[in-house]
Parts: structure tokens; C-alpha cells; sequence
């Protein structure tokens, strides 16, 4: 007898640590307090749980595994069926309005999240937010495998074999722009090479051309998670190339690494030439120069 195929309602439970740097934390963060919330993609309710239970908050989901539904409506306002990829979607919900709409590690899964996001905003509040995580394409270990022509699609995390949509800092900050939304605000959850599913790649990676990949403002950012607001909002915007966080100077764990359980469900485009981009003409040359001394 074959083995029961796993469901989101089995492979996206985990605990949120409040006081940790993980995207799901960091979710929280953004939130706040006492909210009226929207979570999309919400799985079997592994962030809406502590949305409910440390932030006060009154969560009704959107999710796409009915199989998660019964478990959601056990603890959430209300859960609802439904696939993004679907134009309208959001018409279950009808006038309701919410202070946050929370969609975390969900827009890289989709056909055209560009779309997705513009339709969220319907159903914001004034003053309401939208709050996503979403895994940079730019992690200089990422790059690296990219440089040795090696697309290592896995069951989770960056190249989540899932994953269809890719995005950069720049990239991100479009998405949002596009959808009549402002970043006010970023949290980052900061990994080094070392510290991430490509590590052993990333040890095989020449000396110089670890260091010149390093280079890059988010070269260690693993993940992103934002709070935008509608853009007529007076608050400032949050420009994500100005504001990358500090980097870690030494892997702080020797341990094996452990992926963030929090990664949820999309083609491929290529990275090399998104690598290449970001490097530009020069740091080709090198990098060039570089890989063929191997």
C-alpha cells in the first residue's frame, strides 16, 4: 500500500518562537495588536494561532488545501476554500473589510502575484496594512550554485521546487508599488552561506568568488518580511535597498542546518541572468576570470 500523500495540513505545522528572527515571528511583529485580520494561504493555521493567542487578534482565513479548513474554523472567526489562481477569489468576502491582510511566504507560489496583490487591497481598511514574507533570490549562496550551473530545486526553502515567482530587493518593492501600495516598514531574517540548505555548495565555491558575491547588500538576507500600507498613506516609504540590516561577520552555528518550518507552496525562471544583473559588467569579468583559474 502506497504511503498517504502529505497535505499542507501535514507539512506546514510548526510552533512560532515570539522571540525569534524567523519570517513567522516577524509576521507578528508587523501585525500588532488586537487586529481584525485577513490571512491568506493560511495553511493549517500555524501563524493565525499565535495571531489569536499572544496578539489579541481575530484571524478568518483564506486556503486552498480544503483539508485544512475543518482545522481552521476550530480556532479562526471564519475559514474559507479557495484558489488564488482564480479570478475572484476574494468574493467571499464580499464589503468585509480588515486592519491587516496577512499573506506570508504565499506570493512566490503564484501565477501572478502581481494581480494577487492588487486585489488585496480591496479589502483593507483605511489605515490597514498588508504584511508579507518572501524568500530573496539574491542570497549570495543561492548565487553561487547559479555561477556553478547548478539549480537545486528541494522540498523547502529557497528553491522550494514549489516556488515559480523570484524576487530581489528591487523587485519586491515594485510588486508592492504596482498594487498602489507603500513599504512603511521591513524586518529581515539575516542568514549567512553557511547557514542556509547550500551550504556544502557553497564551501566548494572559490575564495574570490564567495567574497565578491558577498558584496551585495543582501547577500545575506534570507528572507524579507514587510508591512505596506495604501500609497496615499503619510507615513515614509521603506526604500529596501537603503535599509538592509547589518551583515553577520562569522557563521554563528556549526550545526546542521535546520529549514525554517514556516516555508509554504510554484516555473523556473533563470537565475544567471538575474545574478548577472545585480553583479554588473565588471563583477562578471571577475567572477569569469575567477571561475576559470579552477
Amino acid at each position: 500500500m502506497s504511503a498517504k500523500q502529505k497535505t499542507s495540513a501535514d507539512i506546514y505545522v510548526f510552533d512560532v518562537d515570539p522571540n525569534s528572527d524567523t519570517a513567522a515571528a516577524n509576521v507578528l511583529r508587523l501585525v500588532g495588536r488586537d487586529k481584525d485580520v485577513l490571512e491568506i494561504g493560511a495553511g493549517p493555521g500555524s501563524i493565525a494561532k499565535p495571531l489569536i493567542a499572544l496578539n489579541g487578534c481575530r484571524v478568518t482565513a483564506l486556503e486552498y488545501d480544503p483539508n485544512c479548513i475543518p482545522i481552521l474554523k476550530s480556532f479562526c472567526v471564519d475559514a474559507v476554500q479557495g484558489d488564488l489562481n482564480t479570478p475572484g477569489w476574494g468574493e467571499v468576502f464580499g464589503e468585509r473589510r480588515f486592519d491587516a491582510v496577512v499573506i506570508a511566504d504565499v506570493l512566490e507560489h503564484l501565477v501572478n502575484p502581481w494581480e494577487t496583490l492588487r486585489e488585496v487591497t480591496r479589502y483593507l481598511r483605511p489605515g490597514g496594512s498588508v504584511v508579507s514574507s518572501i524568500p530573496n533570490a539574491n542570497h549570495a549562496a543561492m548565487m553561487a550554485m547559479m555561477l556553478d550551473d547548478n539549480v537545486d530545486y528541494r522540498d523547502w526553502g529557497l528553491l522550494d521546487r514549489t516556488h515559480i515567482r523570484f524576487f530581489g530587493a528591487k523587485n519586491l518593492q515594485h510588486l508592492f508599488r504596482q498594487a498602489n501600495l507603500k513599504i512603511v516598514d521591513a524586518l529581515f531574517v539575516v542568514r549567512t552561506p553557511e547557514m542556509t540548505e547550500f551550504a556544502e555548495n557553497w564551501k566548494k565555491t572559490p575564495e574570490q568568488v564567495r567574497a565578491a558575491l558577498e558584496l551585495g547588500a543582501y547577500s545575506q538576507i534570507y528572507q524579507t518580511v514587510v508591512k505596506a500600507e495604501l500609497a496615499n498613506s503619510p507615513k515614509n516609504e521603506f526604500v529596501l535597498l537603503d535599509r538592509a540590516p547589518p551583515k553577520i561577520g562569522k557563521p554563528v552555528s556549526n550545526l546542521p542546518f535546520v529549514p525554517p518550518p514556516h516555508y509554504s507552496p510554484q516555473q523556473r525562471p533563470t537565475f544567471r541572468t538575474m545574478v548577472g544583473r545585480m553583479l554588473g559588467p565588471t563583477g562578471r569579468r571577475i567572477v569569469k576570470s575567477i571561475l576559470s583559474m579552477r
